[in-house]
């Protein structure tokens, strides 16, 4: 599930899998939008997690 996705990347991402948790927050954040729409505050949360992730690995 979208949820399950979410917190495999939260656990990976501390676990220091950083290139791990930007595919799969990627590909949950994709799947929240089609699923839950653009302005869900699930989706926002995955997009601030997300871009936090990648500024902290200069990951565009």
């Amino acid at each position: 599930t979208l949820a399950s996705m979410d917190s495999l990347a939260f656990t990976w991402y501390g676990q220091g899998r950083l290139g791990d948790v930007l595919d799969l927050m990627q590909r949950c954040l994709r799947l929240q939008q089609q699923a839950l729409g653009p302005d869900h505050p699930r989706t926002i949360s995955t997009l601030s997690a997300l871009k936090q992730w990648q500024q902290a690995s200069d990951h565009p």
